[in-house]
């Protein structure tokens, strides 16, 4: 699948490495701010087996009768990152004060997990400016 990736200031924080992911084939765009956790995605609502659905199942598979999704967090908590020790990252949304809180419950499970992990950071967009806290930093 064919996607085109630009990087934008993001409408949150106005980070310039806000990723936007358009998957051209398919009429799909992720966007997604590592700084702030700001998170938009617009995709196609599929069924158990992952096929598309449509308004009308007795008409054609276009775009015009398909059912679209939006999740848009324009507000989060924050973002995450967890980078392993062979440079790869996990980075994802912490949409509220209580999604961190059952992050922050589960960082052993993540630090001690198959993946061997160098760090773990926090970034919020708090008072105009992006605040990165270490959570977690390996000794080797």
């Amino acid at each position: 699948m064919g996607s085109v990736l630009n990087y934008i200031n993001c409408p949150n924080c106005d980070s310039p490495d806000c990723s936007d992911d358009f998957y051209y084939k398919n009429n799909e765009e992720y966007v997604n701010c590592p700084d702030c956790g700001y998170h938009r995605s617009v995709y196609w609502r599929r069924d158990d087996q992952g096929n598309l659905m449509r308004k009308d199942e007795t008409k054609e598979c276009t775009f015009d009768n398909l059912i679209s999704e939006e999740v848009l967090i324009d507000k989060p908590f924050g973002s995450y990152r967890i980078k392993g020790v062979f440079g790869a990252s996990q980075i994802g949304t912490l949409e509220t004060k209580e999604t961190f809180e059952e992050f922050k419950s589960q960082l052993d499970t993540i630090i001690n997990g198959e993946t061997k992990v160098s760090e773990v950071v926090i970034s919020q967009f708090i008072k105009g400016e992006i605040v990165k806290t270490k959570l977690y930093e390996s000794n080797s």
